[in-house]
């Protein structure tokens, strides 16, 4: 009888974390159903999942701590220890004694007391996208075969509602993405206001990147260096750059390289030592860590660069770098078409300039001409009168 109650708790378990999987495209509530489960089903009453992406920790969810032990810990995990060793080898662990196994560093100060260990990574198609670990505290049962195949179980699952969570999140990402490049598209093509343009567009980009700041810098005078920041975007409680007036590193170096350039983390990026490029303290000052730049080009010549800072270290994706540049081209089409506007205007003036100047002279000579013929006609007369 208990065996087939623990059968049917176990098959409810599964079908509660299938109909999660299904139905919740947001990753830390995947990831919250899923340890819930194996803790309910391996009796531990700790247990963990974090999730990778591009070789590091992406996100981390925890249960069966309170909110007193949470803030005690000086940081979230960083993928070391046993846990490290769980994402890298792809393989599961299970200790009874977790500071004696040889991957163990060991935890910070004031974390809860643990003893036995259970680690499975959760990989899909031959790929590590994050791993579920279990806990127990001192003189507690160890873990068994039988909660290793069902962490592993689990883990299988959790793996594929991941990454339907990431594949659901890159394509509302770019269906976001590609609305906010049309709007941009459509203001550019139909305003000749320069200055509203590359504010709105330095905001819509900002938004869509997730940026923390966003900014544009035009050459100025064309040909010349960069020039000051005169439109820019910033995030709710995040100071202007354009307050420094300083130039930075990144954005020169896409102007020029006339590439797009991005720098994860700005202080420990090794090409803006180069210097011929402004410090990288300059940037640091402006709270930036993380930076992606775009040059608007025309003809082979930089016109500008758009510019995306964010607060913390952060890599840009794919989908980041396409809008950018993206949005790059059809500003720079703006900024051409401006310049043949203003170009235009100026010719207009010259010429209705130079109709005034061809009025004046002809008035002015109608005049002088005028009154000598005056005097001429005068004469005339009198000497036929005489006649």
């Amino acid at each position: 009888m208990q065996i087939e109650q623990h059968q049917g708790g176990l098959l409810r378990s599964f079908l509660d974390v299938s109909l999660a999987l299904t139905q919740n495209f947001d990753i830390r509530g995947v990831l919250t159903v899923v340890v819930e489960r194996a803790m309910t089903l391996t009796g531990a009453p700790y247990g963990a999942a974090a999730t990778v992406l591009n070789g590091t920790i992406d996100d981390f969810v925890h249960q069966g701590l309170t909110a007193e032990e949470v803030a005690a810990l000086p940081h979230p995990p960083r993928g070391r220890g046993l846990l490290g060793t769980v994402i890298d080898g792809m393989q599961a662990i299970r200790t009874e004694r977790l500071s004696e196994h040889p991957g163990s560093i060991g935890f910070p100060g004031h974390h809860v007391p643990m003893d036995a260990f259970m680690g499975v990574p959760m990989v899909q198609r031959n790929e590590v996208v994050g791993a579920l670990f279990l806990t127990k505290p001192p003189g507690s049962e160890p873990f068994t075969d039988n909660d290793e195949e069902i962490l592993l179980a689990m883990a299988s699952m959790a793996a594929v509602g991941i990454s339907n969570a990431r594949l659901f999140r890159a394509e509302s990402d770019r269906a976001e993405r590609s609305q906010t490049l049309s709007e941009i598209t459509s203001r550019v093509r139909g305003s000749l206001d320069v200055d509203d343009v590359l504010n709105q567009t330095a905001q819509q980009i900002g938004r869509a990147a997730r940026a923390d700041r966003c900014f544009i810098r035009l050459v100025d005078p064309p040909g010349g260096e960069l020039g000051v920041i005169g439109h820019e975007w910033t995030d709710e409680g995040v100071e202007p750059a354009g307050k420094v007036g300083l130039q930075f590193p990144v954005s020169t170096l896409a102007a020029r390289t006339k590439k797009t350039q991005s720098v994860s983390d700005v202080v420990v990026d090794h090409r803006l030592d180069d210097p011929k490029l402004p410090p990288r303290s300059n940037i640091v000052q402006t709270g930036a860590h993380a930076a992606l730049a775009t040059p608007l080009m025309w003809g082979g010549e930089v016109m500008g660069v758009v510019v995306c800072h964010s607060l913390t270290p952060r890599e840009w994706g794919e989908s980041d770098v396409a809008l950018v540049e993206a949005a790059a081209r059809e500003v720079s089409v703006a900024l051409h078409h401006a310049r043949l506007y203003a170009a235009a205007i100026d010719t207009a003036d010259e010429l209705r300039e130079l109709d005034q100047l061809r009025s004046d002279f002809v008035s002015m000579v109608s005049h002088e001409l005028r009154s000598p013929m005056t005097v001429v006609g005068g004469i005339a007369h009198l000497l036929e009168w005489r006649r």
